[in-house]
């Protein structure tokens, strides 16, 4: 498998995000540096090959024989302005670009490309030949950012091992009568964080910690991962909240930021649990949306900060269907 990803990216993809069946990527930049060219990611594995990448004033995402462009002639920098917002979505039914003005948000141009032909995914393997792709032994990382490549690249695992196994009734709370259960719940973030905790040790190296409510001046971090790089300690942050709690942007705004600088912690991830399903209705927001929600919210705040969420909704079988 062979992976290529262009530096100033790496704050918000990893190798293993493009292993994974749909994803969103977004960024800002402008139209200038984007007409400059060049490649944003590339994955090539057996059987598999999805890039992204900007060549002769046209957006490319490819996907093994599937391509969706988009033409950057089209966009009238005097109507879209200096800065524009990019997306990259896919599933494995569709590909999609976006380039939207940064600003007003009233202009964008979409292309997408719909495909009818069964994909095959790398993601697809099992859990264990993907928690493979973190190294073995202990990590010399030389610098920040190779440590918070490898932290994000823990936290994808952790996604993908769910999405294998899509039993979650670990993470609901359930109200027995008579020994039948009349009503699920979510429990609460506190009562999850040690189920994250025991995963993230597990596949962790020697040399990386994972603390848990980390002690600062102002309040307990919910995970702080730490390491040394050129004898000097370096730190990493989570902070972990579910998608219906009232504090689910304040922490992303006030609280992970304000720890990230409490601990001298350069870069830092916010972990959202989404629930939303036929037993329980909040928040308002689908996946889909809560996900553009806090990626807008994200970029005003710090490239040095990534989102993630773990989707714990309960799935309907087939046999209810």
């Amino acid at each position: 498998m062979t992976f290529e990803i262009l530096d100033s990216a790496k704050s918000y993809i990893n190798e293993l995000d493009l292993i994974k069946h749909e994803g969103t990527i977004r960024f800002d930049t402008n139209i200038k540096t984007l007409e400059l060219g060049g490649l944003i990611f590339r994955l090539d594995y057996p059987n598999f090959y999805f890039a992204c990448d900007v060549n002769d004033n046209h957006i490319i995402l490819e996907r093994n024989t599937d391509k969706c462009i988009l033409d950057l002639n089209q966009i009238d920098a005097s109507i879209f302005g200096e800065y524009v917002v990019v997306f990259i979505i896919w599933s494995p039914t569709k590909l999609t670009l976006i380039v939207r003005e940064k600003e007003a948000k009233k202009n964008a141009l979409t292309i997408n490309k719909e495909i009818e032909t069964e994909i095959f995914y790398p993601s697809r393997q099992s859990t264990q030949q993907i928690t493979n792709n973190l190294p073995d032994g202990n990590i010399i990382f030389t610098s920040d950012e190779e440590f918070r490549n490898y932290c994000h690249m823990l936290l994808i695992s952790m996604q993908l091992k769910l999405k294998e196994n899509p039993t979650v009734d670990f993470c609901w709370n359930k109200a027995k009568e008579e020994k039948k259960v009349i009503q699920q719940t979510p429990k609460d973030e506190i009562d999850i964080h040690g189920i994250i905790h025991t995963f993230l040790n597990n596949i962790r190296q020697p040399n990386v910690k994972v603390h848990y409510e980390y002690n600062t001046n102002n309040g307990n971090v919910d995970f702080v991962f730490s390491t040394m790089i050129d004898n000097i300690y370096s730190t990493f942050c989570l902070e972990v909240k579910n998608a219906h709690s009232q504090d689910v942007v304040t922490g992303l705004t006030n609280q992970l930021t304000e720890y990230m600088k409490n601990t001298k912690s350069k870069y830092g991830a916010y972990l959202i649990l989404y629930y939303k399903c036929s037993m329980f209705d909040k928040p308002k927001q689908n996946l889909h949306e809560l996900q553009l929600k806090f990626n807008k919210l994200r970029f005003p705040l710090s490239d040095n900060i990534r989102i993630f969420f773990l989707d714990l909704s309960k799935k309907t079988p087939a046999s209810k269907l």
